[in-house]
């Protein structure tokens, strides 16, 4: 409970700096809170434990040993994969000429996690009717319907780069959920030989130093040279 009230306090002094609250206008019961919280023993009880408040989130976390927290992490971890479906609110006033009851209902949707470069898509989905009374604005007369609401039934991962995004010099690794160069190595080793820049994501060597004005007249400017080089005459 204790923790609870520290969380608490600390949101609400995150939440004032974040409006531009100075430090002098905070309430002191509030400051006074953090502080008093803090030194509590049952917070921090060994010295190794660390309390640090993130300057992004203002999210605050107690640093301790992993062996103490790894049950709880592999349940939310579980409990957060892609593979369960999650209940999200969907906005039941779209047509600007109704009032709704309710204004929103709760949808079964895929939104979980996934490793690295992938993200949670649906494989399945089923149409859920939704009573809903709705209001006609112009003159408040009311009826009745079903809404039709579209639900997810099952989920899985997949890659957010798929092998349609890959160009003709790049391979799919499947794996990896990214497009790589074919013969990466040797390519990229004969460009910066030449003293060119490697391109990585497109696959190509380019000139370092490419002049912003164009070649004067009778030239053109030579990929593989890195240079303005005269035109050749096509040959009659």
């Amino acid at each position: 409970m204790r923790l609870l009230a520290l969380l608490a306090a600390c949101a609400a002094v995150a939440a004032a700096t974040h409006q531009g609250v100075s430090d002098n206008e905070i309430p002191h019961n509030e400051k006074d809170a953090v502080s008093q919280e803090v030194d509590k023993e049952d917070f921090g009880p060994e010295e190794d434990d660390k309390t640090f408040l993130s300057e992004s989130s203002h999210i605050l976390y107690k640093q301790v040993p992993c062996g103490k927290v790894m049950d709880d992490l592999e349940t939310i971890l579980t409990e957060s994969s892609c593979f369960r479906l999650v209940d999200v609110l969907v906005n039941m006033t779209e047509d600007s000429r109704y009032s709704y009851r309710p204004t929103s209902v709760k949808a079964r949707r895929c939104g979980g996690m996934c490793k690295a470069r992938q993200t949670c898509v649906s494989m399945g989905n089923k149409t859920a009717l939704v009573p809903v009374e709705r209001t006609l604005l112009s003159d408040q007369t009311r009826d009745c319907a079903y809404a039709y609401i579209e639900e997810d039934t099952s989920c899985m991962c997949k890659c957010i780069v798929q092998q349609k995004h890959c160009s003709p010099l790049q391979m799919y690794d499947e794996n990896a959920c990214e497009c790589r160069c074919m013969d990466m190595a040797v390519r990229k080793a004969n460009c910066l030989h030449l003293g060119k820049q490697w391109l990585g994501d497109e696959c190509r060597c380019i000139c370092r130093n490419k002049p912003r004005r164009p070649c004067s007249t009778g030239t053109a400017w030579d990929e593989d040279n890195c240079r303005c080089m005269k035109k050749q005459r096509a040959r009659g």
